[in-house]
């Protein structure tokens, strides 16, 4: 089964873990509406529901092989959770990982939704 997934930190092209898409079809860089907040936890990215920010991402279509790789990755469902993220183009239906009911009062958020010019 193929499956369409919204990468915006160490998985992206370039970053640290991006080796583990390999494999995968990329399918370009894309982004969300603005609806989201991405933070800097230091040495990744995490992104939540709620705020004005538009997020930047690379997405990929990957098999469940690729898939289950990134959710251990991940740490989904506990760390983070893998859910469906809006994106502009409406075209592209992608799932992303959010990060799970933690106190972000303490991390800088990341203005411009994109890890890789921040």
């Amino acid at each position: 089964m193929k499956n369409i997934l919204f990468v915006y930190g160490t998985l992206r092209t370039g970053e640290s873990r991006h080796s583990v898409m390999y494999d995968a079809d990329y399918l370009g860089v894309y982004e969300s509406i603005p609806k989201y907040t991405m933070y800097d936890l230091g040495s990744f990215p995490c992104i939540t529901f709620g705020g004005k920010t538009s997020i930047v991402g690379d997405v990929f279509e990957i098999d469940d092989s690729i898939l289950e790789t990134c959710d251990s990755i991940e740490g989904h469902p506990d760390f983070y959770t893998r859910m469906p993220i809006e994106l502009l183009d409406k075209s592209i239906m992608a799932e992303a990982y959010f990060l799970n009911n933690y106190n972000m009062n303490t991390y800088k958020p990341i203005k411009q939704g994109n890890w890789l010019t921040r």
